[in-house]
């Protein structure tokens, strides 16, 4: 097993790239960030897998193994949505998914953004074959990745076929126009933009982000919601995302939107393990990443 050496440059005082802003629909977070020397012009080849948090399923792991080509590649954990991984101790991450027989594991995590440029650190991921974003608090994967060649090489991972899960947090920032906080009223930030259409909100039923969502996408017209419960995942292909897990995946498509400020069963398609949606209702072409 391969674990990646910790780099230990002192932090750099810098304005974070993500920085939160309040819902309205006048401030787009796309507008914080540094133009990135990449584009999406079409649909991934690889797989994206969000997942709402909680307990996830072995069912959902064992897949994601699979589709990370496991006994033959390599796993590249990025614990640092946990305010736990700046300890530089990241046995907890590695036993997660010790029960795999992965043919090596590595951890990258940049321990301030300036890091996240150093080619010793992103250049682990040039052979990888998946990734795993660990949960925790997104604003942290937002502020350290955003803009930066760690982004740069998640995305080329997915487009040469590869997989990047993520869970809470880590499902998070696969929006553009990320949900950063706020438990009624969404405080929006940058995320890694891998769905630059959708907003993704995580826990969804189980802390009652129906109106958030709502409110996330009233401040954000033609964008579609994702709303992803515990124990849940969504893998998302080229041409079709499928659920697996316990939990359900709710869509909240704006051409159905009517009601915008409350709940109601017939705004939110709800899709449970088994179920399947086109996912060019998630990832349209992106013309608007100038």
């Amino acid at each position: 097993m391969l674990l990646s050496q910790t780099l230990n440059t002192p932090a750099v005082a810098q304005m974070p790239i993500g920085s939160i802003v309040a819902a309205s629909p006048l401030i787009e977070a796309k507008s914080l960030r540094p133009k990135a020397n990449w584009k999406q012009t079409e649909p991934f080849q690889g797989t994206l897998l969000l997942c709402g948090g909680g307990v996830i399923p072995l069912a959902i792991r064992d897949e994601f193994y699979q589709l990370g080509n496991g006994a033959e590649g390599s796993l590249v954990l990025i614990p640092t949505a946990s305010p736990r991984s700046d300890g530089g101790e990241y046995t907890m991450w590695i036993d997660y998914w010790s029960g795999f027989r992965w043919k090596n594991v590595k951890v990258v995590h940049a321990a301030n953004r300036e890091d996240a440029f150093d080619l010793s650190l992103f250049s682990q991921l040039r052979t990888a074959s998946a990734v795993w974003l660990s949960g925790g608090e997104q604003q942290r994967l937002s502020d350290r990745y955003a803009g930066t060649p760690i982004e740069t090489e998640l995305h080329a991972l997915l487009a040469r076929g590869g997989i990047v899960g993520g869970t809470s947090a880590g499902a998070a920032i696969a929006s553009s126009n990320m949900i950063a906080g706020g438990r009624v009223d969404p405080l929006f930030s940058t995320g890694l933009q891998f769905l630059p259409k959708t907003i993704i909100d995580q826990h969804f039923t189980q802390r009652k982000r129906h109106g958030r969502l709502l409110k996330a996408i009233e401040a954000h017209p033609g964008l579609c919601g994702l709303g992803i419960d515990e124990s849940t995942g969504l893998f998302v292909s080229k041409n079709v995302s499928r659920v697996v897990g316990d939990g359900s995946v709710y869509l909240l498509n704006p051409t159905t939107l009517r009601n915008k400020l409350e709940y109601s069963d017939d705004v939110f398609r709800k899709l449970s393990a088994g179920d399947s949606l086109d996912t060019a209702e998630l990832l349209p072409i992106a013309d608007t990443l100038d």
